[in-house]
């Protein structure tokens, strides 16, 4: 079945380039981060690009204009449904040591924005479902991309997009293309974002025994964090080791004379499957407590902005199966499972559906964000072949 499969589809190096230049060409940055439409015409080329290749597509509306694609090649309806995924918007283009919207080539590089996060893996994706709806492979189940707006700020495309019933029929198990050099990720950490709001009192600066001095007791859970870190490294995954915290911006005070009535300390911790948000959350709000017992003066509440949860997706998930196998075929080594220290939307597929979801895509975070962001053409040829070669094998069998 796999010689068959092999001979059936063929990703065109040509092609394969073309389109990556064109969407890299596209400016699609995040309007969040720097104004402009975002997404729109970035989204709107790939609509018209799955079109004519002879799927059915259809648009979710998101936000200000902007929206997720869904594209499907059916099957037979006789198999599983497999779902790729992508996002449309990048970082800002500002202060870019290269043209971001000019791709150039370079070698095996293909520079510009996005080139590498991820309009090269979503290039794969695209190439891939091109290839098998042109080739005479039969298809039990269905094979999708969805590709959504707003990954780099609030999620907000990815959030929407669970909630469309049709994507979830679709959606039986999930590949996201950020890119790992085609390592495959099946799990990843997941983060919080939240603030701890210290209490004062405030007093003149001739008399500040006469106030509450709040950036003092924020310096006191600050230090305290040392011991929770060592909490921290006691807890560990074989693949993504420990948590991690870190503080990341503080607040407070008034004017010179002025004891401070308020601060606030801000911190990122990325957590682990087995300690997630809520379990980090109670920890820190147990520590301050302590701290309170010793100092009556320290009164502070801990609030959480913003959180995403971890992926943990078992090995002997089929899909990993089929992967590992592709892999093994197209790039001919023994493909190499592990875990990543940064958060992706597969957690937030993973949990609104109930389904496995991983991670696979040509380029190397290094490079994404960069101010020379680029992507190796060879990958992105490599990554339409492992995407379409599981493809077949998960919804045929």
């Amino acid at each position: 079945m796999m010689i068959a499969m092999e001979s059936a589809i063929k990703i065109g190096k040509e092609e394969t380039l073309s389109l990556m230049k064109k969407l890299v060409s596209i400016n699609s940055v995040n309007p969040n981060i720097e104004k402009g439409e975002g997404e729109i015409e970035v989204s709107k080329y790939i609509a018209e690009y799955l079109k004519k290749v002879g799927l059915e597509v259809r648009t979710q509306d998101v936000v200000d204009g902007r929206f997720n694609v869904i594209a499907t090649l059916k099957g037979s309806g006789k198999g599983r449904n497999l779902m790729f995924n992508g996002h449309t918007d990048t970082v800002g283009i500002r202060n870019m040591s290269i043209d971001p919207l000019k791709p150039a080539v370079e070698n095996d590089r293909l520079h510009g924005r996005g080139a590498c996060d991820m309009k090269g893996p979503i290039a794969a994706m695209l190439v891939a479902l091109k290839m098998l709806a042109e080739s005479n492979v039969e298809l039990k189940g269905s094979v999708s991309i969805s590709t959504v707006v707003g990954e780099e700020f609030d999620n907000i495309g990815a959030n929407k997009l669970v909630t469309d019933k049709e994507f979830s029929k679709l959606t039986q198990a999930l590949v996201i293309g950020e890119p790992t050099t085609l390592q495959l990720a099946i799990k990843h950490k997941g983060f919080a974002n939240i603030e701890i709001e210290v209490e004062g009192k405030a007093a003149h600066g001739s008399v500040p025994e006469k106030g509450i001095d709040a950036i003092e007791k924020a310096a006191k859970i600050i230090l305290e964090m040392d011991k929770l870190k060592k909490t921290f490294a006691s807890k560990k995954d074989a693949l993504l080791g420990s948590p991690k915290i870190h503080t990341s911006t503080i607040e407070g005070g008034r004017e010179w004379s002025v004891v401070p009535d308020r601060c606030v300390a801000r911190f990122e911790i990325r957590t682990i499957p087995g300690y997630a948000t809520g379990q980090a959350i109670k920890d820190i709000e147990n520590m301050i407590n302590e701290l309170s017992i010793k100092d009556p003066d320290l009164k502070a509440k801990v609030g959480l902005f913003h959180a995403g949860e971890p992926l943990n997706t078992s090995p002997e998930e089929p899909m990993i199966k089929y992967l590992r196998k592709a892999i093994k075929t197209v790039r001919e080594i023994e493909p190499q499972i592990i875990g990543l220290p940064f958060f992706t939307e597969a957690a937030i597929f993973a949990k609104a559906l109930s389904i496995p979801a991983c991670i696979i895509g040509p380029g190397d975070i290094q490079q994404a964000h960069s101010a020379d962001e680029f992507v190796k053409i060879s990958e992105v040829i490599e990554a339409a072949q492992i995407y379409a070669l599981t493809a077949c094998d998960f919804v045929n069998h």
